[in-house]
C-alpha cells in the first residue's frame, strides 16, 4: 500500500497525499524544503528537506493536528531552519513566525555583519563604524526579510504588522517591539493562521 504523506499546504494542514502528489506539489511550489510534513510511523512534523520523500510504508491513519506537533517543532525551530525559512519567506508578509523563527536569522545576521565589517575592513579599508560595500550590500538585501520576519513575529502574538512603525517612535516604540518579539506564540489558531504557517 503507497505511502499517504500530510503536509502544510498553502497554511493549512491538507492530505493524505500519495508519493505521487508529493512531487507533483513540490513541482508546482506548493512544498519546498521548509515545508512540515508527517506521516504514520514518524513521530513528529519535520521540515520535508529532512524527511524521506518517499518511501517506506505504513498504513494511513489520521495525522496528529499539526498545530499541536507543529506548534513544538515550529517554537523550538533549530538555527538552520530558522536561517533557511528567514529567506525563503523574502518578502512573505503573511502568516506566523516563532520567536525562535525571529531570533536566530536576527543572531546570523549580526554575526554577517560583524563579518563582513571585518572583511570591508580588510579590502576596502572603511571602519566597522563607517561601514562598508560588502555589508551595506548584505543590510540592503536583508532590509526586506528582516520587516517580513517582523510582520510575522506580530502576527504570531495576534498583532497586526502595522504595529512595526512603531520603529519610528525612537526608544520608546523600539522597546515595545522589543517586548512584542520576546512574547511567546498565541497558542494554537488566531486570525493570522495556525502555529503551522510560516
Amino acid at each position: 500500500m503507497a505511502d499517504n504523506w500530510y503536509a502544510v499546504v498553502d497554511g493549512a494542514q491538507a492530505g493524505p497525499f500519495s508519493p505521487e502528489e508529493m512531487r507533483r506539489l513540490w513541482d508546482e511550489r506548493r512544498i519546498d524544503n521548509a515545508t512540515l510534513v508527517w506521516k504514520e510511523g514518524m513521530e513528529n512534523w519535520v521540515p520535508a528537506g529532512e524527511a524521506n520523500l518517499p518511501g517506506g510504508s505504513h498504513t494511513s491513519h489520521a495525522a496528529p493536528a499539526a498545530v499541536a506537533v507543529g506548534n513544538a517543532s515550529l517554537q523550538g525551530a533549530p538555527f538552520q531552519l530558522a536561517v533557511r525559512r528567514f529567506f525563503n519567506g523574502y518578502v512573505t508578509f503573511t502568516g506566523r513566525a516563532s520567536r525562535s523563527e525571529f531570533w536566530w536569522p536576527a543572531l546570523f545576521n549580526i554575526g554577517a555583519g560583524i563579518l563582513l565589517g571585518i572583511v570591508d575592513a580588510m579590502l576596502f579599508g572603511s571602519g566597522m563604524q563607517n561601514g562598508g560595500p560588502l555589508s551595506g550590500l548584505y543590510s540592503l538585501a536583508t532590509f526586506l526579510p528582516n520587516i517580513a520576519v517582523s510582520v510575522r513575529r506580530l502576527h504570531d502574538i495576534d498583532r497586526s504588522g502595522w504595529w512595526i512603525l512603531l520603529l519610528l517612535v525612537p526608544v520608546i516604540g523600539w522597546i515595545v517591539l522589543l517586548v512584542f518579539f520576546c512574547t511567546a506564540s498565541s497558542s494554537g489558531s488566531n486570525r493570522f493562521g495556525d502555529t503551522t504557517t510560516v
